[in-house]
């Protein structure tokens, strides 16, 4: 089983349980300009390790945490942020319901109602899920 890869991303399950373990915990859903997912660490080995599973773009923050340690960012946006959703909503304990949000941005046009729907309902789970 561990040979066996997702359809949509290629990603195999370990890896996909990883990756949705780590976007529960230190990752971000946002759905503003278009669909995008980012991780932000200060261990950028974690950073590393998914930029090289998924692909997407890092790099190290302009600030510092309280102790003055660095800050890495992963992220990615657009087709492949819902192909990743996709790949990994199953796994995801806390923020399933904004990936299924975000997978379904794309369905509407810029600026329609439905687009303004989700990105409403998206700022509402945002504010109250903790």
């Amino acid at each position: 089983m561990e040979s066996t890869k997702l359809e949509l991303t290629g990603l195999k399950p370990t890896d996909a349980a990883w990756v949705a373990g780590l976007i529960d915990g230190e990752g971000c859903f946002t759905v503003d300009n278009g669909p995008r997912i980012a991780v932000d660490s200060t261990c950028r080995s974690v950073i590393e390790e998914i930029h090289r599973i998924l692909g997407g773009a890092c790099g190290m923050l302009n600030r510092k945490t309280c102790k003055g340690r660095s800050v890495f960012r992963w992220r990615v946006s657009g087709s492949l942020a819902v192909s990743i959703c996709n790949s990994i909503q199953e796994y995801l304990r806390d923020k399933g319901e904004q990936a299924e949000l975000l997978t379904k941005i794309y369905k509407y046009p810029p600026h329609s109602a439905m687009r303004d729907s989700i990105k409403k309902r998206m700022r509402s789970i945002k504010r109250t899920s903790l």
